[in-house]
């Protein structure tokens, strides 16, 4: 649930059978519950989701609609589509960019549209333009499945796909159908491309004090946790717990703010090293704890679904999360996942590659890292030229230095914003797309308020995520003195202890290698993402029965050997899968369409 399609064209009967086609091949996403909102040209069509309220108003002149809540800066109350409407009476950029998570429009009797999402640009949102029809998605599947919608491949939106392992261009796999940026509104109009139109930059009271910055952030996270709090209300919150420093410090805010109404939960096994972690800190706090295991059949269901909505524009590891998403559902709360580190502190700044402390980051530094998720060059470049995509590659690389030198050129401000247009949002974004629309409504913690505080902050106070951590210690040390997650085989806290030292000495870490080469891997995230696991060795067959068209079969065997044959493990199976992991959902998607 929590998707929806929005079409303006005169035509109405044009209009209402794109609304209906979409439904009719989506019956799982819409069933019996979706709504419907028409004004003058206008059809709206949405599936809202347990707990994500849909709204809208009308008068002579306008129509507004909000899926999601918005709040003023710093308010703890969430703002009434009213006044969000006249806000952007006068303004109407202004409906992007603010702080929740959302999608909210507004329709004028002239012709056009005007669209915005969160911030963070984390809630989904694809327009498309073409002759007598204006329309808009949470997701290229959606709009693909329109009657008028007419597929052509877009070489260098696939090149990007290819190249980062998602959507990182406007344009996605299929030309005519775009993505716009975070930070940015959307106008569409009758006869001109889809307009862009990003927020202003701010500028910031720069520090390279870790005690300042650390107070800053806390300041803003204090107010992101009551926010937290007063939209869940009496339903109370569940919060996904990784066992990692983000969700950690999500639970450190909730806790100290007084919440108690919580249900801590995380995917795994009851030995896995995320599940022990993340229970010693529900246990901690006195929350419930709950251990979710998805179910490798329903796993392989909702990644066929999410391959014919996607078409590669997002992560395919997200599908393990719907299931998680689909049993929390069952408690009625608001679900909070720790998206402080992906987007801001850590992962944004660290994928950066800085040579040391005072260097400034560069494009190539930026992209050297960024391109571990994707396939190789060469691979690339020659699935690109089955789709007459001779320069793609080069063109795809030309649009994201363009990216990088829009930019802030504030060092830390430019490195955030990088990370946040390409892997941040795509780290983020599914867990929170999938929580807030198939269980509870998603409560994004990276807000206003905590991007200023990072952006403040001098990129050598950040490095390693010095500022998280020191957050961590010094405010809340009794989590500190817990087994921390890292996705790796290290799992000491941040403060050691006496009975965590001794520990270490009777359990190394050889001992942990050892249960690996046994096949007791015991990292639920290195374990699910494992290629030749039960669930991606299905989707292996299934993407292997699927191919046809332009790729010959020796280059997809190069980079996804047989279902039956291993598949070599790399380091990381997030980032260094994520690029044949898009390329498993464009076989399936594809072949299926």
């Amino acid at each position: 649930m929590g998707y929806l399609i929005g079409v303006r064209c005169s035509d109405r009967d044009k209009r209402n059978a794109a609304i209906a086609s979409v439904i009719d091949k989506f019956p799982a996403l819409f069933g019996n519950h979706w709504q419907r909102f028409e004004w003058a040209d206008f059809s709206f069509a949405c599936a809202p989701g347990n707990a994500m309220p849909l709204q809208w108003i009308a008068t002579d002149s306008h129509a507004y609609f909000r899926l999601g809540y918005t709040h003023a800066l710093d308010a703890i109350e969430p703002e009434s589509l009213e006044v969000l409407a006249e806000d952007c009476r006068d303004a109407p950029e202004r409906i992007a960019g603010r702080d929740g998570y959302y999608i909210a429009g507004s329709v004028d009797r002239s012709g056009s549209i005007w669209l915005g999402t969160d911030l963070l640009g984390c809630f989904p949102l694809y327009v498309h333009s073409a002759g007598d029809m204006l329309a808009f998605s949470s997701a290229p599947g959606l709009l693909a499945a329109m009657p008028e919608f007419r597929r052509e491949v877009s070489p260098v939106g696939l090149a990007g796909i290819l190249l980062l392992g998602y959507q990182c261009l406007s344009e996605g796999l299929w030309k005519n159908i775009l993505r716009p940026p975070p930070r940015a509104a959307v106008e569409l109009a009758f006869g001109r491309v889809p307009r862009f139109i990003a927020l202003p930059d701010v500028e910031r009271q720069m520090t390279d004090n870790l005690i300042v910055a650390t107070e800053r952030l806390d300041a803003a996270m204090r107010i992101s946790a009551r926010r937290c709090i007063a939209l869940a209300g009496d339903k109370g919150l569940a919060i996904s717990l990784s066992g990692g420093l983000d969700s950690r410090t999500l639970a450190c805010y909730l806790s100290s703010e007084g919440v108690t109404n919580v249900t801590a939960f995380t995917l795994g096994r009851r030995l896995d090293y995320e599940a022990q972690a993340a229970q010693s800190v529900a246990r901690t706090l006195g929350w419930e704890f709950q251990l979710l295991e998805p179910s490798t059949e329903q796993c392989v269901q909702d990644a066929l679904l999410q391959s014919r909505l996607e078409f590669g524009s997002s992560t395919l590891q997200s599908s393990v999360w719907w299931e998680g998403a689909r049993q929390s559902a069952a408690w009625g709360k608001w679900v909070v996942s720790g998206m402080l580190g992906d987007i801001t502190v850590g992962g944004s700044l660290t994928t950066v590659g800085w040579i040391d402390g005072e260097a400034a980051p560069t494009f190539k530094a930026a992209m050297e890292e960024q391109r571990k998720t994707g396939l190789p060059l060469n691979s690339v470049k020659r699935i690109i030229q089955g789709f007459d995509g001779n320069n793609a590659v080069d063109e795809a690389m030309s649009s994201l230095q363009s990216l990088w030198d829009s930019l802030p050129s504030q060092a830390t401000a430019r490195a955030m914003h990088f990370g946040l247009a390409l892997r941040g949002r795509h780290n983020a974004a599914p867990v929170s797309w999938v929580y807030s629309c198939g269980a509870g409504g998603n409560i994004p913690i990276a807000t206003n308020g905590v991007m200023a505080a990072i952006e403040s902050i001098e990129p050598k106070a950040t490095l390693g995520r010095a500022l998280q951590k020191k957050l961590v210690i010094d405010k809340f040390p009794a989590l500190a003195r817990l087994p921390l997650d890292r996705n790796t085989l290290d799992d000491s806290p941040l403060i050691p202890s006496m009975r965590s030292r001794l520990r270490d000495l009777v359990r190394p870490w050889r001992l942990r290698m050892i249960e690996q080469r046994l096949g007791l891997e015991r990292r639920f995230y290195h374990r699910v993402m494992h290629p030749d696991n039960g669930l991606w060795r299905e989707l292996r067959q299934i993407a292997d029965r699927a191919h046809g068209g332009p790729l010959d079969r020796e280059l997809i065997r190069s980079l996804l050997p047989a279902p039956d044959a291993a598949f070599p493990l790399p380091p990381d199976p997030f980032a260094g899968m994520m690029g044949r992991r898009a390329l498993i959902q464009l076989l399936i998607a594809t072949a299926e369409t």
